[in-house]
């Protein structure tokens, strides 16, 4: 039974062009392998400097004092503002 069904499947693999037998071999020795190795004197110096390599560093804003970090809208993100923005009295409400 089992012998019938797997050449059932053979037949409809050749069917839909699937070429049944061996798999082919590649040829021996006609694929040239890279030489990887490195003269050290052609490398760049290498630094001692090891980072954590996770921790992001924070960033900093050296910009105007004239700009304030707050609520343009209701239930809004924080965003940057003028002092102008800031002092109106309808940012940051309901309108």
């Amino acid at each position: 039974m089992r012998k019938k069904v797997q050449q059932d499947h053979d037949k409809w693999l050749v069917s839909m062009g699937v070429k049944l037998g061996k798999p082919k071999q590649p040829k021996q020795g006609i694929y040239d392998i890279p030489d990887y190795k490195k003269d050290l004197r052609t490398l760049p110096p290498l630094s001692n400097n090891v980072d954590n390599g996770y921790a992001k560093k924070a960033n900093t804003y050296s910009g105007s004092d004239n700009l304030i970090v707050g609520q343009a809208y209701n239930k809004g993100n924080y965003v940057v503002l003028s002092k102008a923005e800031a002092a109106d009295p309808a940012t940051g409400k309901r309108r």
